[in-house]
């Protein structure tokens, strides 16, 4: 066993590597996997660490992405500091949790990552939502809630009107961009777009994680979705010309992967969209730059759906290629 190898089987004994803090169960499943192939030395470990291992042979494992729990990462805020945060996340006595919080800065200029639920099971921080064709997240999502306080004129029913929203601090931005990358490690298969926020999910109940989220600069470092500009100023000039129309738009919005349960809740979803994508201006109007970063996203990232393909088929303003994450 090399030396790296060595140092990190020490913390994560530790319960903790990378700032984040682990749950026992999680700390005996990452041991598992890095110790390496000598059954004795991962059962010595494990036995010292308190854990349990399997007494069958498991050198022979399925292997189907099809049958792998988590397809998306929801980010969320809690509108709550630190100590309540937890409270919430962690009783019984309130129905709501997520996989991981992200603390506020500390005074010595450090935020911590909590696990609070193991990946491999379900977390109830969704509630009612749908994306990409699925309703009922929990199942098939890992959730991430911030410790992040917008000043919200009425906190249980905050709109983007009635709330200031301060920016994220950079330091819990990139602690998180630390998590991101180790779940992306383990779940390669979340794609661009299924990296998103409550309010994409959620948008009529939901206004998290704000349009001050930094949706741009993740996307920048490698993780979630964005539009390319030359697409965007390509669909804005043919879309001031003439507008597509609210079934065309309406439908693009479903291969980006919004849900629009009923005609009331397309406001809604707008801006939701636009919280993520264009948060200088939530309006809730599809104007001629809305519809333009509508369309650009779904080119880039959903070309192949048939919606598309039909719509640009007597559409000069669509083209280019797909752009790799």
């Amino acid at each position: 066993m090399d030396q790296d190898r060595s140092n990190m089987i020490k913390r994560l004994a530790a319960g903790e590597w990378a700032g984040v803090s682990f749950r026992p169960d999680t700390v005996c499943r990452k041991l598992a996997r890095y110790v390496g192939r000598s059954l004795f030395a991962l059962q010595a470990l494990l036995v010292l660490h308190g854990c349990a291992f399997s007494p069958y042979d498991q050198s022979y494992q399925a292997d189907s992405k099809d049958n792998t729990r988590i397809r998306s990462i929801i980010i969320h805020y809690t509108q709550e500091a630190d100590a309540r945060s937890i409270e919430l996340l962690t009783s019984e006595r309130y129905p709501v949790s997520s996989h991981y919080l992200l603390s506020s800065v500390s005074e010595s200029g450090k935020t911590r990552i909590y696990q609070l639920v193991a990946e491999d099971e379900r977390a109830w921080h969704a509630g009612r939502s749908g994306w990409k064709g699925r309703t009922n997240l929990n199942d098939t999502s890992i959730g991430i809630e911030i410790v992040y306080t917008p000043a919200c004129e009425n906190p249980t029913r905050s709109r983007y009107e009635t709330c200031n929203f301060p920016d994220f601090d950079p330091r819990q931005i990139d602690i998180l961009i630390t998590l991101l990358s180790d779940l992306l490690k383990r779940y390669p298969d979340i794609e661009p777009l299924q990296i998103v926020g409550h309010s994409d999910i959620a948008p009529v109940r939901k206004i998290d994680p704000g349009p001050r989220f930094p949706w741009r600069y993740l996307y920048e470092r490698g993780f979630g979705a964005w539009y390319d500009k030359q697409a965007l100023e390509r669909y804005h000039s043919a879309f001031t010309a003439e507008m597509p129309t609210p079934n065309q738009i309406a439908l693009a919005l479903n291969d980006i992967g919004y849900r629009i349960f009923a005609p009331s809740h397309m406001p809604y979803v707008v801006k939701a969209f636009q919280a993520h994508f264009l948060p200088t201006v939530i309006t809730g109007e599809v104007d001629a730059r809305t519809a333009a970063a509508i369309f650009a996203l779904r080119e880039k990232y959903e070309r192949d759906k048939q919606a598309h393909k039909v719509f640009c088929t007597t559409r000069p303003m669509c083209g280019g290629q797909p752009t790799a994450r």
